[in-house]
């Protein structure tokens, strides 16, 4: 994180900062975890923890342009690099239902209001933080170990279920013409595979 606490001019940036540091630095530094890079702005942070190839990164989005406010948490295996850290990885709440948890656990599991009609950032997010590394251990603590058998099998049953990019280009009529991304169709088949690397 290259700020510091005082450089952090959103109330974002700030309990963002606050909440790694406390909630996710010490369980994930003790499975071999560093801290990676940390993009802080100030409608949206993501803080990357890394070990080898692996990586689980912690987000929070408070972008009034979409809403509502959520944080998440990521883990992949692979490049930290667009595009392939998309298809490279599952989030947590999907890696929790294929665990048993149920449709309880899902996108919107972790957002930063409790409600939908006033999208405020709560001044400490240790709470909500608390949660999610709470379900980091209990339904990744394999991926935490090293055993990735669990994580490249819902990575690779979410990578067969969606689509390749695609590309629109003008076709000179007043039309698109539009067709798949090779890079995309090259990750959606190498991640679809179980044994992917």
């Amino acid at each position: 994180m290259g700020a510091s606490a005082g450089q952090l001019a959103s109330p974002l940036e700030r309990a963002f900062t606050a909440a790694c540091a406390a909630i996710f630095d010490a369980p994930l530094l003790s499975h071999g975890f560093s801290r990676g890079t940390a993009r802080l702005e100030p409608a949206f942070c993501t803080q990357d923890y890394c070990a080898g190839t692996r990586y689980i990164a912690v987000s929070a989005s408070a972008d009034p342009r979409d809403p509502p406010f959520y944080s998440n948490v990521v883990l992949g295996d692979g490049s930290v690099d667009w595009p392939d850290r998309d298809w490279n990885s599952v989030a947590l709440w999907r890696l929790a239902r294929d665990r048993g948890a149920g449709t309880e656990v899902s996108p919107g599991n972790y957002p930063l209001s409790d409600s939908a009609e006033t999208q405020s950032i709560p001044p400490d997010l240790g709470p909500l933080f608390t949660r999610m590394r709470d379900d980091l251990v209990s339904f990744a603590a394999d991926f935490l170990e090293g055993d990735l058998r669990a994580f490249r099998r819902a990575r690779a049953a979410q990578t067969r279920a969606r689509s390749p990019y695609m590309i629109h280009r003008p076709d000179g009529r007043g039309g698109y013409v539009s067709s798949v991304d090779p890079a995309s169709a090259k990750l959606k088949e190498r991640f679809s595979l179980e044994n992917a690397e």
